[in-house]
């Protein structure tokens, strides 16, 4: 009867989809394996060992969990093997810097890597106990979850999708004088939301030589950087300068010490930094997309799929932005062309009528002279 009713309750789970499923599995699995701690969770793109926590699931009743660092504990084991990892005793004796397993006071885990279709990890299942577990035990644990996971993974991948789409659907600002900073500013916010990042920086080269840039558009913890807005900053001995010459530029960690003069990184509390070049068909630079962090970064967000896309869209559109903005300066040369041709056709007509009028003045002058005597006044 028992199992009938556990049974009733996955079914239900099950049918379950998008965010709520997650703290339902979560709940569920708590229950059925006696875990003190059940948690599912999504692998930040640009920080591998920093897990935001989906659904998660505790005896003991305390402050949600929302994120978790995972370099310290045994969660960072399953990350790195690709594998499943249990540990049937001693855990806190273990892991003694996990701020997680200390405050609980577990003993045993049994973590699960979660996986895309390419076989990467993209998150993890873990389930910590406070008492030893023995070895049959865990081993049916296991044996449980193993049909549960490609649910679960489908559910991961889903929700990355989601979380993507939905930046990408973020309005643009509708603002008929600024349509291009209407735009700027949306790709920034995507940037920062799909890269899971501190801030992101979009700009364009003000010289064809590249000495200097000029930001276009700032975001820094969500909040858009107005003030940021047409400031001009020299690529010299910056990160950014890199860029000028090749495609990408990464910087895991260090970067303040690394560029101690860049206020604007003391500014934002950035210590880890990404950019992608931006470059006209010529391989000219135009601009470039930078990715700011306030922790390290992993290079596995170089390798993410729907970055790369939000940097292609940067690059689209400053591609774009150069381009109207040669047309505008041939249509205002052109314009200029114009006005001279105007000035000049204007002036010769004037020259030329008033040269008519003065031909008169001045034949009726010498006709005037033929009457007069040699020594008359009006001569």
């Amino acid at each position: 009867m028992h199992a009938e009713k556990d049974f009733s309750e996955l079914r239900d789970v099950l049918l379950i989809s998008g965010g709520g499923f997650f703290s339902a599995m979560a709940d569920w699995l708590g229950t059925q394996m006696g875990a003190d701690l059940a948690i599912i969770g999504s692998l930040k793109i640009s920080e591998a060992e920093y897990i935001e926590v989906l659904g998660w699931s505790a005896k003991k009743p305390g402050k949600r969990l929302v994120n978790y660092d995972a370099c310290r504990g045994p969660c960072m084991n399953v990350i790195e093997r690709n594998d499943t990892v249990l540990y049937h005793g001693e855990l806190d004796e273990l892991f003694p810097e996990d701020s997680l397993v200390q405050e609980r006071g577990s003993k045993s885990y049994l973590g699960l890597p979660l996986k895309n279709r390419n076989g990467e990890v993209i998150g993890l299942l873990s389930l910590l106990w406070t008492e030893q577990l023995a070895p049959d035990e865990a081993r049916d644990h296991v044996d449980a979850l193993k049909p549960l996971i490609n649910r679960i993974e489908a559910e991961l991948v889903e929700h990355n999708i989601s979380h993507a789409f939905g930046a990408f659907m973020n309005p643009i600002a509708d603002d008929p004088r600024l349509p291009d900073k209407a735009i700027f500013r949306t790709i920034v916010q995507q940037a920062a939301s799909i890269a899971q990042v501190h801030s992101a920086i979009l700009t364009r080269c003000v010289d064809r030589d590249a000495q200097n840039f000029q930001i276009l558009a700032a975001v820094a913890g969500g909040e858009l950087l107005f003030e940021s807005e047409d400031t001009l900053l020299p690529y010299e001995d910056t990160p950014c300068g890199n860029l000028r010459t090749c495609d990408v530029f990464f910087q895991g960690s260090g970067l303040q010490e690394t560029f101690p003069h860049v206020e604007l990184f003391r500014t934002l509390g950035v210590h880890a930094y990404c950019g992608f070049g931006i470059r006209e068909r010529d391989g000219t630079p135009i601009g470039h997309l930078s990715l700011l962090h306030t922790r390290p970064i992993a290079r596995r967000m170089l390798e993410c799929r729907i970055v790369n896309v939000v940097a292609s869209r940067a690059r689209q559109e400053l591609q774009r932005f150069a381009v109207e903005k040669e047309r505008e300066d041939l249509r205002d040369a052109l314009n200029v062309r114009k006005k001279l041709e105007s000035l000049g056709l204007m002036a010769g007509t004037i020259a030329h009528d008033f040269n008519n009028q003065l031909a008169a003045i001045i034949g009726n002058t010498e006709l005037a002279k033929i009457e007069l005597e040699n020594n008359h006044p009006a001569r």
